[in-house]
Formats: C-alpha cells, sequence, structure tokens
C-alpha cells in the first residue's frame, strides 16, 4: 500500500492530526504500514471575502466581513476518500 487518503469535515470531532497519528498507529503490522497518510480537510470560506471562518458555536459570522456564512453541507464527514496501492 502506497497512500491512504482520509477527509475530515470542517465539523468532524476528529482533528487531522489524530487522524494521522491513528492511522498510523491502526496500520502497524498489516499491509498500509509505512504508507504515506494524508488528511484533507477544507474550513469554510466566506463566499463574499473568501476568508476562512472557524466553524464553532451556532453562529458562522466571518471575521473579516461580518458577513453570515452557511457551513457546507457534510461538515461531519471523517472517511476514506481513496487508497493507493502498488
Amino acid at each position: 500500500m502506497l497512500r491512504i487518503v482520509a477527509e475530515v469535515g470542517p465539523l468532524s470531532e476528529g482533528s487531522r492530526l489524530s487522524v494521522e497519528f491513528y492511522l498510523g498507529l491502526l496500520s502497524r503490522g498489516t499491509l498500509a504500514e509505512g504508507a504515506e497518510i494524508k488528511v484533507k480537510s477544507w474550513p469554510p470560506l466566506c463566499p463574499q471575502c473568501k476568508q476562512e471562518v472557524e466553524p464553532w458555536g451556532t453562529n458562522h459570522i466571518c471575521p473579516g466581513c461580518g458577513n453570515v456564512v452557511p457551513l457546507p453541507p457534510g461538515g461531519e464527514y471523517l472517511g476514506l476518500e481513496s487508497v493507493e496501492i502498488e
């Protein structure tokens, strides 16, 4: 196995670092041991000024322009995008 690519949504309780850590830990002694682990995440962007918005709490207000930012669908997503094998 060459590469594992996971995705973490902005509202997921898993952080990029914890997903990388646990995938590395769980791959020990398996065909995935030693594979490159890549974790993608996508913070919500303000549609008006394109600034990243922290998705915590109930009010998602852009710190740059004050625009209300809708959270993307699937924001709680945590899963595998792809596995590349040799």
